[in-house]
């Protein structure tokens, strides 16, 4: 009996470990200077060039409103694609460090909202009990605000 899984993309952010499905992932890069933008989230935190292509930045530490710390060797930038009503979108994700690959079973997922009272799950689609490991397992969408990302594009024009 074949069961359904997917593969994710899993770092951390503190101990916490988290994952997104590796259909998002375009790349993992190092941190490269930014260029800084006025009248963002604080967790936008600027504009890179990577590659010809101007992408936002956004530092998961802050968007999940977490004490913010110096960036290591180990930080790094994982950049995202999504697909939202203008076409293609693409963003990097400042991460303390990337793990691994890994694959989940459906059968490991519990939703989020069976977790306990109490807990942030805005961000949250579903938690993986993988091996005795807890993983949170991200909903992009949710993560990356769409609406946010459309500023670099009017960005670019000026």
């Amino acid at each position: 009996m074949e069961t359904e899984s997917e593969k994710y993309l899993t770092f951390f952010l503190d101990q916490n470990e988290y994952a997104i499905p590796v259909d998002y992932v375009r790349e993992i890069i190092g941190m490269i200077d930014k260029t800084w933008v006025p009248r963002m989230p604080d967790y936008v935190i600027g504009l890179i060039n990577l590659r010809g292509k101007v992408i936002s930045l956004m530092d998961l530490r802050i968007r999940f409103q977490m004490t913010s710390k110096e960036y290591s060797p180990r930080t790094c930038i994982i950049v995202v694609e999504v697909i939202g009503e203008d076409g293609r979108k693409m963003m990097g994700l400042i991460v303390d460090s990337v793990s691994e690959v890994i694959q989940i079973e459906e059968s490991e997922k519990e939703p989020s909202s069976n977790c306990g009272v109490g807990l942030e799950h805005d961000f949250i689609e579903s938690v993986g009990n993988l091996k005795g490991k807890v993983i949170l397992m991200l909903q992009m969408e949710r993560v990356l605000n769409i609406e946010i990302m459309d500023f670099h594009e009017v960005e670019q024009k000026v």
